[in-house]
């Protein structure tokens, strides 16, 4: 049987007749937090460790997580100098006494109970879940909180899980009332919680969450709520220090999408912070990109593992497996500064590049399935998949679709990804040279017939996204072909290694379609290039330095009419 907590006792300070010692410890006291309730002035502390309380209600709610960590403060050991005088029964003069050694914080993940979790199937069967209802009401409450049970379960060892107070405090960033924090209020996240018989702080922090305040869900468990970004934050001191973060399917890896580059500077954050952080994404491709964002920002990570617990949550995103893989992230190997200054500028500049690249190998099919839904959709994302669909893809063109065999699902990403791209004048400009303008016209018609979906809200959301192209596009002309807004671009820093397809590339003296031809590519050569300029990439082959296209159209299909990015590095 637990032991009952030691009674609080209250500080002496001025209020109470207290003096010299006592009132300066009443003073340190009330600039401390509650580890209960969080309340600024507590003047109540436990007898034996000296963990600061407002009341015995909230010490006794406190005790069950707080008592693994609940010691006594090491007795002064005696100096040298006292060991020697006493011996004598005289203190040396001057003499004080040194300081208790400090102690190492207890590792969570010791403290872990209950079964290994490996997957749906087996949680399912223990939950004696058959019916599909029940199965998916499960799945919709449970499935993020059971992602980040196992992700705890297989974290590194290196990586430390620290208590904070006595607490497990964790961050989620990115939340929304809707989902994370709903699961939590329903009782979602309980099979996490339980794991782990410790007090919990729970803080959601996100824009999308509707309001700031604090929910008590239960006797030492409580969630927080901010409604900004994370770096705005004004978290309360004994929430500053989390056991963990979690940012669950940030989308950081997914550089097509404009919006995404934005964690970025957060991640920095995280870093500097050097707690533990669980990263979980939709798919492979992200994965890739973000162990390059971590080893550009020299971060220490593990490799990506498969995630047990995927879910497609939000069933107008089919193509967002949630929590499909995740990995573990901890602390960097460089400075603030050098973070700051060239890791996450670098990092933007890096997928600002890709973001532009993999557009170009897409852009044409993506114009083909606007111009022509009906006939092109299957075909030309076929194209930009070589022929295989990922088994997330192939689901929603299959029963997600409305009977509609995927076009609708095709379409909202194609006309998505034109949107993002027609922010970047470079990209417009393509999008302008290959004729996107009367493709939209007939897509536009074809979109507003509401044919090819029974949901208004998709018909509302492809117009949205195609009159945003429009006012972009008209925006970026008439400012002259790619290749001449390309000529006006600064060079700048993308390193990456690609495989040219075309039969005949060349590279060139200058990032000009004029300029001499200094070395010519057979088809299959890999090369390696550490900048750009617009269109033209600098790469070196058979001794030689020269440019190389990275976009073709009718008049240079001499150059690199086809090619793969392999990949950019750190």
């Amino acid at each position: 049987m637990a032991a009952a907590p030691s009674k609080p006792e209250r500080v002496a300070d001025s209020k109470h007749g207290g003096t010299g010692e006592g009132s300066a410890q009443a003073a340190k006291l009330a600039a401390a937090a509650c580890l209960e309730c969080g309340r600024a002035d507590a003047l109540l502390q436990c007898s034996r460790c000296g963990a600061p309380y407002c009341s015995q209600e909230c010490q006794r709610r406190a005790w069950k997580g707080h008592r693994p960590v609940c010691q006594r403060p090491a007795r002064d050991a005696p100096s040298l100098g006292e060991a020697s005088s006493s011996s004598t029964g005289a203190r040396r003069p001057g003499a004080e006494a040194a300081a208790p050694a400090l102690e190492k914080c207890p590792d969570l993940k010791a403290e872990l109970t209950g079964p290994l979790r490996v997957g749906w199937r087996e949680y399912l069967a223990e939950r004696g879940a058959s019916r599909r209802a029940e199965v998916e009401k499960i799945k919709e409450l449970e499935a993020f909180g059971l992602a980040i049970l196992q992700a705890l379960q297989r974290m590194p060892e290196r990586m430390p899980l620290e208590a904070t107070n006595g607490r497990c405090v964790v961050w989620v960033l990115g939340a929304r009332d809707g989902i994370e924090k709903r699961q939590i209020l329903l009782g979602g996240w309980e099979p996490l919680f339980s794991s782990l018989e410790v007090a919990w702080d729970i803080v959601l922090v996100g824009p999308e969450l509707q309001e700031d305040m604090k929910v008590c869900v239960a006797p030492g468990r409580r969630v927080y709520t901010y409604a900004c970004l994370a770096h705005e934050a004004k978290m309360e001191e004994h929430l500053r220090r989390p056991s963990f973060v979690s940012a669950l399917n940030t989308g950081i890896g997914a550089s097509v999408v404009h919006h995404m580059r934005s964690w970025i500077p957060t991640l920095g954050e995280l870093l500097l912070l050097g707690r533990p952080v669980l990263f979980t994404c939709f798919g492979m491709h992200e994965a890739k990109v973000e162990d390059q964002i971590f080893k550009a920002m020299q971060a220490s990570f593990a490799p990506h593992q498969e995630g047990g617990f995927s879910y497609v949550l939000e069933p107008d995103k089919p193509l967002s497996v949630c929590n499909a893989l995740f990995t573990w992230v901890h602390g960097s190997r460089l400075s603030p500064a050098q973070l700051q200054e060239r890791a996450i500028p670098f990092v933007d500049a890096q997928l600002r590049s890709a973001e532009l690249f993999h557009f170009l190998k897409e852009a044409r099919s993506h114009v083909n399935i606007l111009a022509d839904p009906e006939g092109a959709a299957h075909s030309n994302w076929a194209a930009m998949y070589d022929g295989r669909f990922v088994p997330c893809l192939k689901q929603a063109l299959e029963e997600d679709d409305d009977d509609r065999g995927g076009v609708q699902t095709i379409v909202r990403c194609s006309m998505k990804t034109v949107a993002s791209a027609s922010r970047s004048p470079l990209a417009a400009a393509v999008l302008l040279d290959m004729g996107i303008e009367p493709a939209l016209a007939s897509f536009r018609s074809w979109a507003h017939r509401g044919h090819w979906t029974r949901h208004d809200w998709m018909v509302e959301e492809v117009v949205q996204r195609l009159e945003e192209t429009e006012t972009l596009l008209r925006g970026a002309g008439p400012r002259g072909t790619a290749l001449d807004v390309s000529g006006g671009e600064p060079e700048e820093p993308f390193v990456c290694t690609f495989r040219v397809r075309a039969s005949a590339a060349v590279l060139r003296k200058e990032p000009a379609r004029d300029s001499p031809v200094v070395a010519k590519v057979q088809s299959g050569r890999v090369l390696r290039t550490r900048s750009r300029r617009g269109l033209w990439l600098r790469a070196a082959h058979g001794g030689r330095e020269g440019w190389i296209l990275g976009y073709h159209d009718k008049t240079n299909a001499g150059d690199m009419t086809d090619w793969d990015i392999l990949g950019w590095e750190p």
